[in-house]
């Protein structure tokens, strides 16, 4: 069978004993599904976790426990801050030439002028 016979009665294939020797047969014979196979074990082993050099796995280790840490850190400093913040205090200020009055969230707070000396007047 040649690989592209294989494709068109890749669909029709099922469990029976027959059409797994030829699914087999072919697999061991065909130059392109060997490239492919080649492929993809490459593939797996570059991600495979447990393959590559102590120091590999310690990174990868430290790099993961970091992750763990970084995202654990957040969330319990972020917890705190779902609330929304308090309001901040407001402080209103009013005045004019004769004084100030200052109400804050404390306090009143009253500042005079200088009054006049007696006989001096006063414009605006």
């Amino acid at each position: 069978m040649t690989h592209d016979e294989y494709l068109e009665n890749l669909e029709t294939f099922t469990d029976s004993d027959a059409d797994v020797r030829n699914v087999l047969s072919h697999a061991r014979s065909c130059a392109v599904c060997a490239s492919d196979r080649r492929s993809v074990e490459r593939l797996l082993a570059s991600i495979d976790g447990r393959r590559g050099t102590g120091a590999e796995r310690l990174a990868r280790s430290a790099a993961a426990a970091a992750a763990v840490v970084v995202l654990v850190l957040s969330l319990s400093r972020g917890a705190g801050n779902l609330a929304a913040p308090p309001p901040r205090p407001r402080t209103l200020v009013v005045g004019d030439a004769s004084g100030v009055v200052a109400y804050t969230p404390s306090a009143v707070l009253i500042g005079t002028s200088a009054r006049p000396a007696a006989g001096q007047e006063n414009s605006r």
